[in-house]
């Protein structure tokens, strides 16, 4: 029986066969891709260090701050080149093969070079003595674009199956260390350049960019295809790829500069987190007991049983309730939030809270509720965690009113299954203010959702509750991915 694009792998993965075993036989090189390969890879051994004399010599010392000036044209606070940037894998292939001395504002005295790449002045004045498959190769570099590529399949330390953003192509690359630290989903910058019937990873950035990475740059690109369509037959084809390749670029660089950038972590109600924990002397642990155990909304307050702490005054006990409220600021599959958690241990009261907000708040009501009997002690604060990424995160404290972890464990998953149930008809930021509904209706649209839908996938399960399979199955059927 033949087994097409779109039927379930054979393998058994649940996956479809474009996406499983095709994928993986065609990034399989052949004995003779393998040997040209080997070639070219010989030829281009020390090639970079020849490249960059050449480039010292026929254009000068200035060219790097010339190249490096394009380079970061369109970003702000732009910094002088240095060396041990990590940006050197992807700029100095691009200044030699993207390139070229602006002809109205350049320090470059030949001008026979204006406006010409370093490759292709290499190629004019060495090529005729160069190896014929290095000649190819430095033409193929000449005419590729640096972009966006998805990672379509990965076999490590072969190779990989890429996707342009550009134009939607696949294709496989013969690449041994980078398809170590890759995966299906993520996304590369760079220039991958045509060798027979594969590619090689003339350029590549230093970093890996996640599925919601993959999102954004969808839209940006197929923005610039866009209006790239739009523009008159007459209009200057090359000026254009030039905009649209500062533009990509720019992303690029503001992609990277958010990486660096704290994580802003908030709470559901939307508050910076600043986890802290609020002391009070109180008279009466009693009394203090009954007046705020009303503000556990969800709690079953009248079945507990205040236990005297043990070889203390009979008088005192110790026990510890939620600050909660019916509802979630952010999750309208969330019954409720847990705003902080009370403890009595004899005639001290705590009130422990993850934002300034929440314990300016949580004092009032103390205050309030307990007049003369309390009195506030301190304010402890602990150090709020701090992951970079440059997202702004939701971190949270539904409460969950479970007697065993695994009932805990359960809670969250019917949560969270709630929540991506009503997830296609939610507006996202990420896809313009349309609902995942609404933008797969479109070309684009549909790309954007899917990188969004496997962002959620590969997170479920990282340091946090673990998003079911049948979830993820049910959000792709849902919306025809």
């Amino acid at each position: 029986m033949t087994v097409t694009r779109n039927d379930p792998c054979p393998c058994g993965s649940g996956r479809k066969y474009k996406h499983c075993c095709l994928a993986r036989q065609a990034a399989a090189p052949t004995e003779l891709s393998a040997a040209l390969w080997r070639r070219v890879r010989r030829e281009l051994d020390g090639f970079p260090d020849r490249m960059l004399r050449f480039v010292l010599d026929a254009y000068g010392d200035g060219a790097f701050d010339e190249a490096w000036a394009a380079f970061g044209a369109s970003a702000q606070d732009w910094p002088d080149f240095d060396p041990a940037t990590e940006l050197a894998p992807v700029f100095l292939p691009w200044m030699y093969h993207a390139w070229s001395p602006d002809p109205a504002a350049t320090a470059v005295a030949d001008p026979t070079l204006h406006g010409v790449p370093p490759t292709r002045a290499w190629l004019a004045r060495k090529g005729r003595h160069a190896d014929r498959e290095l000649v190819r190769y430095l033409e193929g570099c000449l005419r590729e674009r640096f972009g966006f590529h998805e990672v379509m399949d990965c076999d490590p330390g072969v190779g990989l199956v890429a996707r342009s953003l550009w134009d939607d192509s696949s294709a496989k690359v013969l690449e041994a260390s980078a398809s170590h630290s890759l995966a299906v989903g993520d996304m590369i910058y760079g220039q991958l350049v045509p060798v027979g019937d594969f590619r090689m990873m003339e350029a590549c950035a230093s970093r890996v960019f996640r599925p919601a990475d993959r999102a954004e740059a969808i839209g940006l690109v197929r923005r610039l295809v866009a209006h790239r369509a739009e523009r008159p037959p007459d209009a200057d084809r090359d000026a254009l790829r030039d905009t649209e390749d500062r533009a990509v670029r720019r992303h690029l660089l503001d992609v990277l500069e958010r990486m660096d950038r704290p994580t802003e972590l908030r709470n559901t109600d939307g508050d910076l987190l600043a986890p802290q924990t609020l002391h009070f002397r109180i008279a009466s642990p009693r009394d203090a007991f009954a007046a705020l155990s009303v503000l556990d909304v969800i709690g079953a307050e009248r079945s507990r049983q205040l236990a005297p702490r043990p070889g203390g005054d009979p008088g005192d006990f110790e026990i510890g309730f939620d600050w909660s409220c019916r509802g979630n600021a952010i999750g309208a599959g969330w019954d409720n939030t847990v705003l902080g958690r009370f403890e009595i241990v004899g005639h001290s009261l705590s009130l422990d809270v993850n934002s300034d907000e929440r314990a300016a708040l949580g004092r009032e009501l103390v205050e309030k509720a307990l007049g003369a009997q309390v009195e506030y002690l301190r304010t402890q604060r602990r150090p709020t965690p701090a992951p970079r990424g440059g997202a702004q995160v939701t971190l949270s404290t539904t409460a969950l009113d479970a007697d065993t972890p695994e009932a805990a464990r359960q809670a969250v998953a019917d949560m969270l299954e709630k929540h991506y149930a009503n997830w296609p008809d939610m507006p996202l930021p990420a896809l313009g203010g349309r609902t995942p509904l609404q933008a797969v209706a479109e070309p684009t649209g549909r790309a954007m959702v899917a990188a969004l839908v496997d962002q959620i996938e590969r997170g479920s399960g990282k340091g946090g509750p673990t998003l079911a399979g049948a979830v993820i199955e049910r959000l792709r059927a849902r919306l025809g991915l």
